[in-house]
């Protein structure tokens, strides 16, 4: 008797090349995605003149808790 097995998944083993590249490709994309939104914000900053809260007294001292 013989049995066939096809299974389709995403497993992976921890020491194959995929595995690594796999890695590889998620940390890079994260990097971009950071580098990305730290790039817009600087500019949404600049475009608004920058934080008008941050001089303020009133707003330093009020603080929100949960």
């Amino acid at each position: 008797m013989v049995f066939h097995v096809n299974m389709d998944g995403c497993i992976l083993q921890n020491e194959s090349d995929d595995f690594r590249d796999q890695q590889d490709y998620w940390e890079t994309k994260k990097n971009l995605q950071k580098q990305m939104l730290s790039s817009m914000n600087k500019e949404v900053n600049n475009m608004s003149g920058g934080d008008p809260l941050q001089n303020d007294q009133n707003a330093t001292k009020k603080s929100l808790r949960n």
